[in-house]
């Protein structure tokens, strides 16, 4: 169970929780009631709870934000957008939370069936009759994209006749309310289920598949300038650019350009442009070609991002490979 998740407690009642942000800690404004104070657990933690601050978003939203002193790594947050119709979703509950009876909480799983009426929550249907299903304690709970392991929103009630129906409240709704977490969403490329499975290929470095999961990617998201970055990068396919024909090196070059005309900071394609450019002409004395954009510092690259490329870029002969390689290690 991850850590950034909470149980929530105020008066008699009793739900769930997630870590957001630094500090904050949400959930369902009908868990806390009246209350402006309210007892907020970490399961992972053991079964100490902190009395903590909390007040209700307002705007006719079931949402209220409780303010912690616990230093947890917050949820990993889905995108902007709402999962689509028939996306598999990941519930978690813990309905046996007074006394501490029951200490594992429980699962379901779900698939997204549409948005409510107002279009302000999402409904989800059971997967199975043989799922657990929601019930009270699972109120304010972190609802999972079931193939990026991503929030993507809320529970905020349940039917647990034979209709098995829940509704969450999605990120776009929460984000909403408060501004405050939408430097934590996900980009839409990071949460989209293709690209999900064009990393998977790519992080086990079969490259032909990884394209093609791309592929289906830059079809639906055309703007999406890490696609393209990505592209060039599957594209080496685990060789040194200077092992590479012409035509291969050019079109890698072609797709970091059109990276960095979509998004002008983006340092690890101007890394990428700069460590195939030395391989391909600098190490072997060739001319170099003008440049048809301006490229941004590729000392500001992510360090992550600067092991990724190191990894997946054999070129040690290259400084701009060593570079990134000790960038990696900062």
């Amino acid at each position: 169970m991850g850590a950034w998740r909470a149980v929530v407690s105020a008066d008699r009642d009793h739900g769930c929780g997630f870590v957001a942000a630094k500090g904050r800690v949400l959930t369902c404004a009908h868990v806390i009631g009246e209350q402006r104070r309210c007892r907020i657990g970490l399961p992972a933690y053991g079964r100490a709870e902190e009395d903590c601050p909390v007040a209700p978003a307002g705007g006719g939203l079931d949402l209220a934000c409780a303010r912690s002193t616990t230093a947890v790594d917050p949820a990993p947050l889905g995108s902007i957008e709402r999962p689509a119709r028939g996306t598999p979703l990941e519930l978690f509950g813990l309905p046996g939370r007074p006394g501490w009876d029951d200490d594992y909480g429980r699962r379901a799983r779900g698939r997204v069936a549409g948005d409510s009426r107002d279009g302000r929550l999402v409904q989800i249907d059971a997967l199975d009759a043989f799922t657990p299903w929601v019930v009270a304690g699972f109120s304010g709970g972190a609802v999972l994209d079931g193939v990026t392991g991503l929030l993507v929103g809320m529970v905020v009630s349940g039917e647990a006749g034979p209709d098995r129906t829940a509704w969450l409240m999605p990120l776009d709704e929460i984000a909403g309310a408060y501004p405050w977490i939408r430097p934590r969403l996900a980009s839409p490329l990071r949460a989209d289920h293709d690209f999900h499975r064009f990393r998977d290929a790519f992080d086990r470095r079969v490259y032909p598949e990884a394209l093609r999961h791309l592929a289906d990617v830059q079809r639906r998201r055309p703007s999406a300038s890490d696609a393209y970055y990505y592209w060039a990068l599957a594209l080496l396919g685990g060789v040194r650019p200077a092992h590479h024909r012409g035509e291969t090196t050019d079109g890698v070059e072609r797709l970091l350009i059109n990276t960095v005309r979509l998004d002008p900071g983006a340092a690890h394609a101007s890394a990428l442009f700069a460590l195939v450019r030395e391989d391909r002409y600098t190490l072997r004395g060739a001319p170099v070609p003008p440049v048809p954009v301006r490229m941004p510092d590729l000392c500001d690259i992510d360090p992550g991002l600067a092991g990724e490329i190191a990894d997946h870029v054999p070129a040690a002969e290259c400084a701009t490979w060593r570079f990134l390689r000790q960038r990696s290690r900062s």
